[in-house]
């Protein structure tokens, strides 16, 4: 496939005659799981679209078709005047304010330019947008999984082209690097070069990867389809070949927090089982073959940790901290001043590498958004957890899933500004507000 040289007005142009387009289409059908779906699968290949049209800028297309579903929500909302146009106000007027001060902070005194400000609240903030559409677009349960299946047979290219990069890298693969906005350290580990697919780092793969072994392990557990077992075994390689330490701790805590808590069915003490024996035996596959050393490699590093001089560097950003929260608590230094890859662009400016969720949201917002960020996730975590109890055994395995997708999201963050890795973050957004239908739906039996 050859690749067109645009000018920058050429591609604003394009984009702009994509958003004319978008904005008959989405306020003239049905906003169902078909399109739902349609919406989160273009948002996994609109990355690929980076190294044929030479542009960055691909994903605003998918921002803007969210950003009209939101308008036309609120437009439905308001137009019909019901009562019940608030299914959580606890978790929907938390968000709200979110936004309202991520808004507000665009205009820092620290941020250089309204350009840069913009990127940052993208990265932090926008994609939390998706709750809206899982809490009103999505109708019950059943469309939600109707969704991760769609999901699931759209991944299988993705991982395979992923699987495909360790053993050979083409120049496609090395055009998707070159108009990312990482760093060629990122691409790294050890001298070794990581998978990333088509997305724009190994985080993002990683990310992803443990996302659709979640989703693959609760249909394998669910029903009797070799695929899904096929598709569990390929994104957990995934995992491992982008050789990000975290996700694979990610993999390991969410996985095991699923196990644990899908409530058993007949025969699924036998799938867990026989998917415990599966990961081993790949696992084992990956340690004695001398193809996966640099895999091997990166595993050994998690023995000598703390003298791991890559994981030692989160520390030097974690101590220069402290003294810039003091100096301004409550305002901060504005969206994307936390924000990766935005370090060059704030010249004469503070910037800082969080490597961390909660700093970064501290250091983007002040005290004042991060208290507001930690109740929408608590208000979450309660109807979550409220629904692990429900007699549907449905409904509450389902929850159990979401939840653990969730904790890729926070397990990441500890040690990464996990919340910024398009599309798995707006994917985590989605499935939220999609449990908050569903915790809506068995309320108002």
């Amino acid at each position: 496939m050859g690749i067109i040289s645009c000018s920058l007005k050429a591609q604003w142009i394009l984009i702009a005659v994509f958003g004319v387009s978008i904005l008959l289409f989405i306020f003239s059908i049905r906003i169902d799981y078909k399109i739902l779906s349609l919406i989160l699968i273009l948002a996994s290949y609109i990355n690929s679209v980076k190294p044929v049209f030479a542009t960055k800028y691909a994903p605003i297309v998918i921002d803007l078709v969210i950003a009209l579903i939101f308008v036309r929500i609120f437009l439905n909302k308001t137009i019909s005047g019901k009562n019940s146009s608030v299914l959580s106000p606890g978790i929907e007027i938390s968000l709200l304010l979110f936004f309202l001060i991520s808004l507000i902070q665009l205009f820092n005194p620290n941020i250089p330019t309204l350009q840069v400000g913009l990127e940052g609240f993208r990265k932090t903030t926008y994609q939390m947008m998706a709750i809206f559409l899982g809490i009103y677009c999505v109708r019950d349960s059943l469309e939600v999984e109707k969704i991760s299946r769609y999901l699931c047979y759209a991944s299988i290219p993705i991982l395979l082209y992923g699987i495909k990069q360790w053993f050979f890298f083409s120049p496609f693969d090395q055009r998707i690097i070159e108009l990312n906005f990482g760093g060629l350290s990122v691409y790294y580990l050890g001298g070794s070069r990581r998978a990333i697919s088509i997305f724009s780092g190994p985080f993002h793969f990683g990310m992803f990867s443990c996302f659709i072994t979640l989703l693959s392990l609760y249909f394998y557990l669910k029903r009797k389809n070799f695929l899904y077992l096929v598709l569990f075994i390929i994104s957990t390689m995934g995992v491992f070949f982008s050789m990000t330490r975290t996700s694979i701790v990610a993999l390991v805590i969410s996985g095991l927090f699923f196990l644990w808590f899908a409530k058993p069915e007949k025969r699924r003490l036998l799938k867990k089982i026989n998917v415990l024996f599966l990961l081993l035996l790949l696992i084992l596959i990956i340690i004695s073959s001398q193809k996966f050393l640099p895999v091997i490699n990166m595993l050994k590093t998690f023995e000598n940790i703390s003298e791991d001089q890559r994981f030692l560097n989160r520390f030097v950003g974690y101590r220069k901290m402290p003294k810039a929260f003091i100096e301004r608590p409550i305002i901060g230094y504005g969206m994307g001043s936390a924000g990766d890859t935005l370090g060059p662009r704030f010249k004469g400016k503070v910037h800082f590498t969080s490597h961390n969720l909660g700093f970064k949201i501290l250091m983007e917002t002040g005290l004042l958004g991060l208290g507001i960020y930690i109740f929408f996730f608590l208000a979450w975590f309660q109807k979550a957890f409220g629904l692990f109890k429900s007699e549907n055994t449905y409904v509450r395995n389902l929850s159990v899933l979401i939840t653990s997708i969730v904790l890729v999201l926070l397990v990441n963050g500890i040690v990464g500004s996990a919340v910024e890795a398009y599309p798995i973050n707006l994917y985590i957004w989605f499935f939220m507000g999609a449990l908050v239908k569903v915790w809506w739906l068995e309320k108002n039996k």
